[in-house]
């Protein structure tokens, strides 16, 4: 009886022990293959279009009818005055009167920008019978760091009585108006 032992023994051994490296070769096993993999960063700054206009009150000039001399105030004693909030309010202006200023403008954008400077009224409404001039719009660069814009409101002495007596007494404010924009877009392709 023992030698049938011994054998079944001898026979169950070796089945136990492939058993198992199949087990274990199932489970723990990997398969290779050959690979590569870079990673880089990529980043994308962004441009920025600031620009900022400022009035220059230093360079208020008054023109009255009759003269051709630029005064400290308007013949008949209207003068300029330039708000906190940077509204101009012109008073006591007749027929026949002008007044100028120039509009500092400060390009702190990072990129080329197109830029549209004008002078309206404050409510929107048509300017008549005043004359409004020096509406202007051009392209910056990063390197053009300011530009000057030269302004002008006028009350022709030709003006119609029809316009003008219902103006009289009134305060007329204007707003001035600047805008930028990047510079590969006009202000018409942005419907501005």
């Amino acid at each position: 009886m023992k030698r049938k032992f011994t054998t079944k023994k001898r026979k169950l051994i070796p089945a136990i022990t492939l058993a198992l490296a199949s087990l274990t070769l199932g489970v723990g096993g990997t398969v290779a293959y050959f690979t590569s993999t870079q990673e880089s960063e990529t980043a994308v700054t962004l441009g920025t279009v600031k620009l900022n206009g400022t009035i220059d009150n230093t360079t208020f000039q008054y023109y009255s009818y009759g003269s051709e001399d630029a005064r400290t105030s308007f013949a008949c004693g209207g003068t300029a005055n330039l708000g906190d909030d940077g509204t101009l309010s012109l008073s006591t202006m007749v027929p026949g009167d002008k007044f100028t200023f120039d509009v500092n403008l400060k390009n702190e954008s990072t990129i080329a920008i197109n830029y549209r400077v004008t002078l309206t009224k404050k409510d929107g409404s048509d300017a008549s019978p005043f004359v409004l001039e020096g509406d202007s719009k051009g392209t910056l660069t990063p390197e053009d760091k300011n530009e000057t814009v030269s302004l002008s409101i006028s009350l022709p002495k030709e003006t119609e009585e029809t316009e003008t007596l219902p103006l009289m007494g009134k305060k007329i404010v204007f707003l001035l108006k600047i805008e930028a924009i990047q510079g590969n877009v006009t202000f018409e392709d942005a419907g501005m």
